[in-house]
Order: structure tokens, then C-alpha cells, then sequence
């Protein structure tokens, strides 16, 4: 086992002011991405379910289908999803953050050229590392205490966990 396990998946997310006609950028965009390197491109169908329930009522459901387009790489290790609202980087393919704000830079002002954005909302980012244990009571030197839960805190050996 290393002190820092490989960061096997990379994500950041950009939120930006809602662009209704976004579908009319798409091919502009595809074609800076293709150049770049992203070639693989689909659209896809995103269905956001959303249910409320209060008291003793039926619950109401709504469900909303959302348009994303994917932009991948020919080894499919990294690529964008754009939406209406948002640019997505990911990839497995991690090396340092320069690279993977650089990917993110370059095709953030090419969307801005394209469709002219009003204010960026929102950057999130996501890490996800391996973590490779042998033993699972090792995994305290691994991840914070806190991240653990009960399991971090109690004595005895873990055999599972589930954290949302």
C-alpha cells in the first residue's frame, strides 16, 4: 500500500445561467471539442424524477426529461457533459488539477464564445480515490475518523458500511 492512493476519478462541474437554446451551440461547440480531441460525441436523455408526499396524501410525482450532450476522448478516460446549465469534466485519467483546469478553461471560453454567458453560478469538484486495505480496521489511517461514522468511533472490526 502507498501513503496516497491514485486519484482513479476526477469531476469538475461549472453551473452557469440556463441557456434554453442551448441545443442551437451544440454543433459549434462539438466541432472545437473534436478538434481537441473529444471526437466520441452522443446526446442523451437525462430523467430527473422528483416526488413530494405530505401527510397522509398520494404521493405527487413529476418526472422531467433534461437533454445532455457527451463529449468523450477515443479511450473514453476523459470528456465533458454540457447541459443547459452546466459543463461537466471528468476523467479516470488524472494527473495533476493544472491539466485538468486547462481541459476545463479551454472549453469553458469556448462555450462563452458560443452562447455568451451572463454569471457562472457555481464550481464544485469531485475527487475519488482508491483505497486498497488489506484489513479493514486499517481504514482510519486511510480517511478521516469523521468520514467514517459509527465505525470510527466504535471498537470491534468492520465488515460493512453504507454512507450516503
Amino acid at each position: 500500500m502507498t501513503a496516497k492512493p491514485p486519484v482513479f476519478y476526477f469531476l469538475m462541474q461549472v453551473r452557469f445561467n440556463r441557456i434554453t437554446q442551448m441545443r442551437q451551440h451544440v454543433s459549434a461547440f462539438q466541432e472545437v471539442l473534436r478538434q481537441d480531441g473529444f471526437a466520441d460525441f452522443n446526446e442523451e436523455f437525462q430523467l430527473k424524477v422528483a416526488w413530494q408526499q405530505g401527510g397522509n396524501a398520494q404521493p405527487s410525482i413529476q418526472e422531467a426529461r433534461r437533454e445532455r450532450w457527451i463529449f468523450r476522448n477515443m479511450d473514453r478516460r476523459s470528456g465533458f457533459v454540457l447541459l443547459d446549465d452546466a459543463l461537466v469534466f471528468h476523467t479516470t485519467a488524472y494527473t495533476r488539477f493544472s491539466d485538468c483546469k486547462a481541459a476545463m478553461l479551454k472549453a469553458l471560453k469556448q462555450l462563452d464564445v458560443e452562447v455568451d454567458l451572463n454569471f457562472v453560478q457555481r464550481i464544485g469538484m469531485r475527487y475519488l480515490d482508491q483505497i486498497t486495505a488489506q484489513d479493514l480496521s486499517s481504514l482510519g489511517q486511510w480517511v478521516h475518523p469523521g468520514l467514517l461514522g459509527l465505525a470510527g468511533d466504535m471498537a470491534g472490526n468492520l465488515r460493512y458500511a453504507y454512507s450516503e
